[in-house]
């Protein structure tokens, strides 16, 4: 049953006149995940979204994006009005971490804060300084929409921060802790099945991505050898409800753990990628 602990966010002026209803800008929605442990907050207030009994996101847009993660972490403790709006296909790399991170799945401590409060002369230097005391002094800032390795940044200060925003204006960020590697993992996982997988290794010192697309190798693996990691594969994609998906794991260097990077509905289809090949294979055989 639904009680008067009511949120709206991004709500029309009129509802705050409704004592039951508390309303919040979409804005001031953060999120953290660290040590696997997945947590919203409500930005310049004292209660949290663990404190109603039912929430409703005015927006589409918004029940599609940042909405569609905190539905899926909440829906069995929180009612949602109009929930099957948010039961659609993850479609970011943010959305996908903290789903992941909910259900278990290791990944790296993550970070965000929506962009308007980045940007903020008053609030924008506290929440920037709190980034790097979170997640350490090295950091992966990464556009939750880019591929290929787009938009994808390590900075090492607040002012690294401030000039990404300044040259990326229209870019929507997350942030990670830096996880010390040698290369990563790319899984091709077709219908729950591990088809193949690519060993991914960049050459350029000053690189931090392991990105075919932008200069790194990529040296066949045999499935059959990595059987476990194939199975984690194959768990992130039935966690996301993925039938064809392109997954990135990474061990760390420091503390030999693997770690969940992301999952691409469109992994790289070329005549060059290794991946073109499992296809063949999986739709000839």
């Amino acid at each position: 049953m639904i009680t008067n602990k009511i949120a709206v966010i991004g709500a029309a002026a009129q509802l705050e006149q409704l004592t039951h209803i508390d309303v919040y800008s979409q804005y001031q929605i953060a999120l953290s995940i660290i040590d696997g442990k997945v947590k919203f907050e409500l930005l310049d207030s004292d209660k949290q979204l663990y404190d109603y009994d039912a929430i409703g996101f005015r927006h589409s847009s918004f029940a599609r994006g940042l909405g569609q993660a905190i539905y899926y972490v909440l829906r069995k403790r929180i009612h949602f009005f109009d929930a099957k709006r948010m039961q659609i296909p993850v479609v970011n790399k943010l959305n996908a971490t903290i789903i992941c991170a909910n259900r278990g799945v290791r990944v790296p401590n993550t970070l965000f804060y929506p962009r308007r409060k980045l940007n903020n002369v008053k609030t924008g230097a506290a929440i920037l300084s709190r980034i790097f005391s979170l997640l350490g002094d090295v950091v992966v800032m990464k556009d939750i929409y880019s591929h290929r390795g787009k938009a994808n940044f390590l900075v090492h200060s607040v002012d690294d921060i401030r000039q990404v925003l300044q040259t990326n204006p229209k870019g929507t960020f997350m942030f990670q802790e830096f996880i010390p590697n040698d290369f990563d993992l790319r899984l091709l996982v077709i219908y729950n099945k591990t088809e193949s997988c690519t060993k991914r290794m960049r050459h350029e010192k000053d690189e931090h991505r392991n990105n075919i697309s932008i200069g790194a190798t990529g040296t066949i693996m045999d499935v059959d050898q990595l059987a476990d990691y194939a199975l984690i594969a194959q768990k992130i994609t039935r966690i996301l409800e993925q039938e064809i998906a392109g997954v990135d794991l990474m061990q760390s260097t420091e503390n030999g753990l693997w770690y969940f990077l992301e999952s691409n509905y469109s992994p790289q289809i070329d005549d060059e990628s290794q991946e073109t090949e499992a296809f063949r294979h999986y739709y000839v055989s």
